[in-house]
């Protein structure tokens, strides 16, 4: 195991693959600091850093990526000199940028962590003119918020709203409604959009506290993806079938710490069980199987867990927990 620190904060650690497993070409993952979630109050630009390594497609045991933001800038952008796997290079223009969901309050306006990730969205669409794909359709915690008409307002709407007042060119946006979690942010942004557009360079946004479990969940599904893809040729695989993220995390102060306290534990419990998904759900064919058959949110065999809750079936979050979905 070893660990890498690169300028901007990233933590880099990756298990070490054989020699045979290196033929394929993994996904590149990247992290970015954006100046806002830096707390030291010192004025620093931003920061991007790519980063490009090499697995066997087939096993996401032998490969496990992990970065998280670090206040203190680190002191070189150049990775360790013993990883001769990872490299560092200039940053993409992305194909779209995704901002994941984050709830409804009651009258359906957006929680200031929704806010927070789309206005930073909203500066990167400026920067790069990518378009701006917004995820959410709703939460199994909470009764639906209903439009004047009574129509569901989904939770994508209601960030497209947010994002057309600040003059976003209503072409330049798409959204996904099918989705009841993170999982399904993650799923349906693959299925919908980045497959059928051919897109493989992508900005996901969302805040500090849902940061890690977005990131395994989005690495595990492109992971995925790219091994159903099935392209034996390395170098047809480099060119034609590598996934680019960039994750850009907003800082969390300002925000009822208590209620960010109850969902960081949450969130690191749900992480732990995605991890353990994971090690079992190893395919795409099988993650549509258990996707649909065995996840609450989406399987017919569950519904009633949703429609008609017990206490035995109900999640079972405490208030502050629940005022963060």
């Amino acid at each position: 195991m070893t660990s890498t620190l690169l300028r901007g904060g990233a933590h880099v650690r990756s298990t070490a693959t054989s020699s045979a497993s290196r033929a394929l070409h993994r996904p590149t993952f990247s992290y970015r600091t954006p100046s806002c979630a830096i707390r030291t109050g010192e004025q620093l630009s931003t920061k991007r850093i790519v980063l490009s390594f090499h697995g066997c497609r087939n096993s996401l045991q032998q490969t496990r990526i992990g970065l998280r933001a670090v206040l203190p800038p680190a002191p070189s952008r150049r990775a360790h000199p013993g990883r001769k796997s990872l490299r560092v290079h200039a940053q993409q223009v992305p194909d779209a940028i995704v901002i994941l969901a984050g709830g409804l309050q009651e009258d359906g306006a957006l929680p200031e962590w929704v806010v927070r990730r789309l206005d930073t969205a909203y500066d990167l669409h400026r920067e790069s003119g990518a378009p701006i794909l917004l995820t959410g359709g709703g939460t199994p915690h909470k009764a639906p918020v209903l439009c004047p008409s009574g129509q569901v307002l989904h939770e994508s709407t209601a960030m497209a709203e947010y994002l057309i007042k600040k003059g976003v060119d209503k072409t330049r946006m798409y959204k996904e409604w099918g989705s009841y979690d993170t999982i399904g942010n993650g799923y349906f942004v693959l299925t919908s959009h980045a497959i059928p557009r051919g897109w493989r360079n992508l900005q996901v946004v969302t805040s500090d506290f849902h940061m890690p479990r977005s990131r395994a969940i989005f690495e595990w599904l492109f992971m995925l993806a790219q091994a159903a893809e099935g392209h034996e040729n390395c170098v047809d695989a480099r060119a034609r079938h590598s996934y680019h993220l960039t994750y850009i995390s907003v800082a969390d102060e300002g925000i009822d710490p208590e209620v960010i306290a109850a969902r960081r534990e949450r969130e690191a419990q749900s992480l732990k069980n995605l991890q353990a998904t994971a090690a079992e759900v190893t395919t795409l064919e099988a993650f549509h199987e258990w996707f649909h058959n065995e996840h609450r949110c989406y399987s017919v065999a569950r519904q009633a867990e949703i429609m008609y809750p017990t206490e035995e079936t109900a999640y079972g979050l405490n208030d502050k927990a629940l005022r963060s979905y």
